[in-house]
């Protein structure tokens, strides 16, 4: 592919490609893991696109190559030719009948890792032409990450500010629920009230934990419900996701949100009717509104509907077991 960047300079868009990288990357040796092509083979091509614009675009140093306002300005022609050619190649793929190309999904790790990913892998294969790729980070989704080469969809549960230039869909609702493993309260017995609390093993989260929790104020209410003097936790985790293993494990008692409950919990205090952590939290689906109409996008929101929707049915039934096998469980605490 040639590309025209100004009268009587015809260049070739593949080393024009291969500059762009060296530029973003770093260095030949960074951009050769990324272009898995030979660093000598960078460098030749390199050199032909100096060749072609009669300029140096980089300064040569012992440390290798480091770009001058030559290389600079071009690098910056080239990074928006790039984003055009990325613009266009996702708007053809979307007039394909059936959806394909590449989609990113993101979501924190809660969400990801604990509900979308095992949902995700036994839909895909209905859709063998989507090319999907995950990144489940905690901050990644509330920065929307402006590399991200392919259309992104994010999915979150904080409404993001009012100056976000983000589409937004309402995916699902979703609360807090204080769970224990079965095996635990047959041991200790179930609170039936506030004040059975201080004497239970309760499980927290840390402030890493609750940085980026929509539901970061009410998930450590365990500790400060019903009692004027804060409670120590038995444990702190680092995560929702190890606040579900330590649940299950016997540990003690922890607030989860639904969709991370299974038939390896049961919920307490159910019946308490103002419990401070019964609040809805509200996720979101958000994406570029240049990828509005977009057929991978609605596709990989559907299926996240899915997901959630068969979530809160299985809750329903578990709702039901728990409530068949509370004999088994409730009573008064047990003395520690």
């Amino acid at each position: 592919m040639i590309a025209d960047l100004d009268e009587g300079i015809h260049m070739d868009f593949d080393k024009l490609r291969t500059f762009y990288y060296v530029v973003r990357e770093g260095s030949v040796q960074a951009a050769e893991r990324t272009l898995h092509i030979s660093a000598s083979s960078i460098s030749r091509q390199i050199h032909a696109v100096e060749t072609q614009v009669g300029l140096l675009l980089f300064e040569r140093t012992r440390k290798g190559l480091r770009v001058n306002a030559s290389g600079q300005a071009l690098y910056e022609a080239v990074s928006a030719m790039m984003d055009k050619m990325a613009t266009a190649k996702n708007m053809l793929l979307n007039f394909k009948k059936k959806p394909s190309g590449p989609i990113a999904c993101i979501s924190n790790r809660s969400i990801g890792e604990g509900l979308l990913m095992p949902g995700l892998l036994t839909r895909l294969p209905q859709h063998p032409e989507l090319e999907l790729s995950c990144l489940w980070d905690d901050m990644a989704v509330y920065r929307f990450e402006s590399d991200i080469e392919a259309p992104a969809l994010y999915v979150s549960g904080l409404n993001q500010n009012a100056d976000c230039t983000m589409l937004q869909e309402k995916i699902s609702t979703y609360t807090l629920k204080a769970m224990a493993s079965q095996h635990y309260l047959e041991r200790q017995g179930s609170p039936l009230a506030a004040k059975d609390l201080s004497a239970h093993q309760l499980i927290s989260y840390n402030q890493h934990a609750c940085a980026y929790l929509p539901e970061r104020l009410e998930v450590n209410k365990l500790l400060t419900w019903g009692t004027s003097s804060p409670r120590n936790p038995f444990l702190k985790v680092s995560s929702q996701q190890a606040a579900v293993t330590a649940v299950k494990s016997g540990i003690g008692i922890c607030l989860l949100p639904e969709y991370l409950i299974d038939d390896d919990m049961v919920e307490v205090l159910e019946d308490e009717p103002f419990v401070p952590w019964r609040k809805y939290y509200d996720i979101f689906a958000f994406y570029k509104e240049e990828y509005r109409g977009f057929e991978r996008i609605h596709v990989i929101k559907q299926l996240i509907r899915t997901i959630f929707h068969e979530r809160h049915q299985q809750k329903r039934l578990l709702v039901i077991r728990n409530f068949e096998r509370q004999p088994l469980i409730s009573g008064q605490v047990k003395n520690m």
